[in-house]
Formats: structure tokens, C-alpha cells, sequence
């Protein structure tokens, strides 16, 4: 039933820093650890290809504003 994820080929290329390549961010990435459930990060992971980046990006550019986010009123 834990069946691995395919690595979306963005994801570890601005984790380190490889002599001659410049960093996308203009600083080093950090490694982090997040809790979520299946189904979110499913959602996340899949809003992430829609867009054409991996969650990695997502994020970053989430957390640098430049990219919103639309919030629904949902009644729980």
C-alpha cells in the first residue's frame, strides 16, 4: 500500500550547491520536515505539476509572494 512517489526532477536541484551553477534563489536551500496528510499532500503535490514545479518551488515561490492563493469558505 506504500507504494514510492516518483521525484519530480526539480526537487533536490537547489538543495546543495554544485560548483559553476548558480543558485536559482540566490541563497541556499535548507532541508525542512512538514506534517500533513495523504490527501493534502496529494492535493499539493498535484497543484505542483499542474504548475509545472515541484512542491520544493511551490513553496518557495508561495513563501516569496509570487504566487497567491485563492481561499474557499468551506463549512465543516
Amino acid at each position: 500500500m506504500n507504494e514510492k512517489k516518483e521525484l519530480h526532477p526539480n526537487s533536490l536541484k537547489n538543495l546543495t550547491y554544485h560548483e559553476g551553477r548558480p543558485q536559482k534563489w540566490g541563497e541556499k536551500k535548507k532541508t525542512r520536515k512538514l506534517t500533513v496528510t495523504e490527501t493534502g499532500w496529494e492535493g499539493v503535490v498535484a497543484i505542483a505539476q499542474e504548475q509545472g514545479h515541484s512542491v520544493s518551488e511551490l513553496l518557495e515561490m508561495l513563501g516569496r509572494g509570487q504566487l497567491s492563493l485563492q481561499v474557499k469558505d468551506i463549512q465543516q
